[in-house]
C-alpha cells in the first residue's frame, strides 16, 4: 500500500477516534466506556500506523472499522441510546473509509510504487486537510465542542 494511502488511512482513524472521545463526555455511564474505549483505540492504532511501515493486522482492522458502524446501527435500531447524527455520522464515514481502503488494498495485495518527497508532502497535506476540514465541524457539534466555544454554559452561567 503507498505510504501516502496509509497515511489518510491513519488520519481517518485518528479522526474517527477524537470524534469518539468527544462524544463520551455526556454519554450515560455504559456509553462513556463504550466510546472511550473505541476513541483510544482507533487514536493508537492511527498513531501506530503513522510510525509503521506496515499495518498492524490488517484483517482485524477491516472489522474493528467496521464495529462501531454497526454498533451505532443496533443502537439507533433499538433505541438504545440517542445520538448527535453529524459527529456520529463523520466517524461512521471516516470509519467506512479506513475499512474500505484496507480491503481494496487487501486484494490488490502489489508493491507499492516509490513516491517523490514532493508528492508524499503533497499527499499528507492533501490528507490532513479533508480529514481535519470534516473532523472539526464534528468535533464542534459533540457537547465537548460546545464547552470549548461557550464554557459558560458548563459552569452554571458564571463568569470568569
Amino acid at each position: 500500500m503507498p505510504a501516502i494511502t496509509r497515511s489518510w488511512i491513519a488520519f481517518a482513524a485518528v479522526g474517527a477516534g477524537l470524534i469518539h472521545l468527544a462524544l463520551a463526555v455526556d454519554a450515560p455511564l455504559v456509553g462513556t466506556v463504550l466510546l472511550a474505549g473505541i476513541g483510544i483505540t482507533e487514536f493508537a492504532w492511527g498513531v501506530l500506523v503513522v510510525f509503521d511501515e506496515r499495518f498492524l493486522a490488517p484483517r482485524v482492522a477491516v472489522i474493528a472499522a467496521l464495529a462501531p458502524v454497526m454498533l451505532w446501527v443496533v443502537a439507533v435500531v433499538v433505541g438504545i441510546q440517542s445520538f448527535r447524527p453529524v459527529p456520529l455520522g463523520v466517524a461512521t464515514l471516516l470509519e467506512l473509509f479506513v475499512a474500505f481502503t484496507i480491503a481494496v488494498s487487501l486484494r490488490r495485495q502489489r508493491e507499492p510504487k516509490p513516491v517523490s518527497t514532493r508528492r508524499y508532502v503533497l499527499g499528507l497535506a492533501i490528507g490532513a486537510l479533508v480529514i481535519g476540514s470534516v473532523t472539526a465541524p464534528a468535533l464542534g457539534a459533540t457537547a465537548a465542542g460546545h464547552q470549548v466555544v461557550n464554557p459558560d454554559l458548563f459552569d452554571g452561567g458564571g463568569h470568569h
